[in-house]
């Protein structure tokens, strides 16, 4: 589990963060892979899919 000191996160973690809390709040897979500058919604649906089990 990260650090809750954001200081010691890496941008990786971040980024995967930012997408498993708007798809954990209902957000369309078309609208986070916008936001995070996916080109193909293949590479958010891969990252919302890993998250799942958290």
């Amino acid at each position: 589990m990260p650090s809750v000191n954001p200081a010691d996160w890496t941008p990786r973690e971040l980024r995967h963060s930012f997408v498993s809390l708007m798809s954990a709040g209902g957000a369309a897979v078309e609208q986070i892979s916008h936001l995070v500058g996916h080109s193909d919604t293949s590479t958010t649906e891969l990252t919302t899919a890993t998250s799942s089990g958290i």
